[in-house]
């Protein structure tokens, strides 16, 4: 898998604590990539880098999914968008409204 650094649409934060190990992890690819690859990363660019190329060439039942996802295949008919007036729990707003109600 090739790193490459770009970017498309602005920037949005993430912040994660990740375990030793996957610091550690990190640490010697980083170390790799300047060694090997002639190429010099800060860590967080790294992992980020890391993170979009496993989520764009990473997981092939994923990229299948998303591709159902963009072709309108993966949507059942009345199923809502994630913020289309569903609650956590996979109810609607308006049911959520009648059950606190009810309550």
């Amino acid at each position: 898998m090739k790193l490459k650094q770009q970017q498309k649409l602005p920037p949005e934060q993430l912040r994660l604590i990740v375990p030793g190990e996957v610091m550690q992890h990190l640490t010697l690819y980083r170390r790799y990539q300047t060694e090997v690859e002639h190429t010099t990363w800060e860590l967080k660019e790294l992992a980020t880098e890391i993170l979009r190329a496993f989520l764009e060439e990473g997981d092939r039942k994923f990229l299948l999914w998303q591709r159902q996802q963009r072709n309108g295949e993966g949507r059942k008919p009345g199923a809502a968008e994630v913020g289309e007036g569903v609650e956590g729990g996979g109810m609607d707003k308006a049911s959520m409204s009648t059950r606190l109600r009810d309550a």
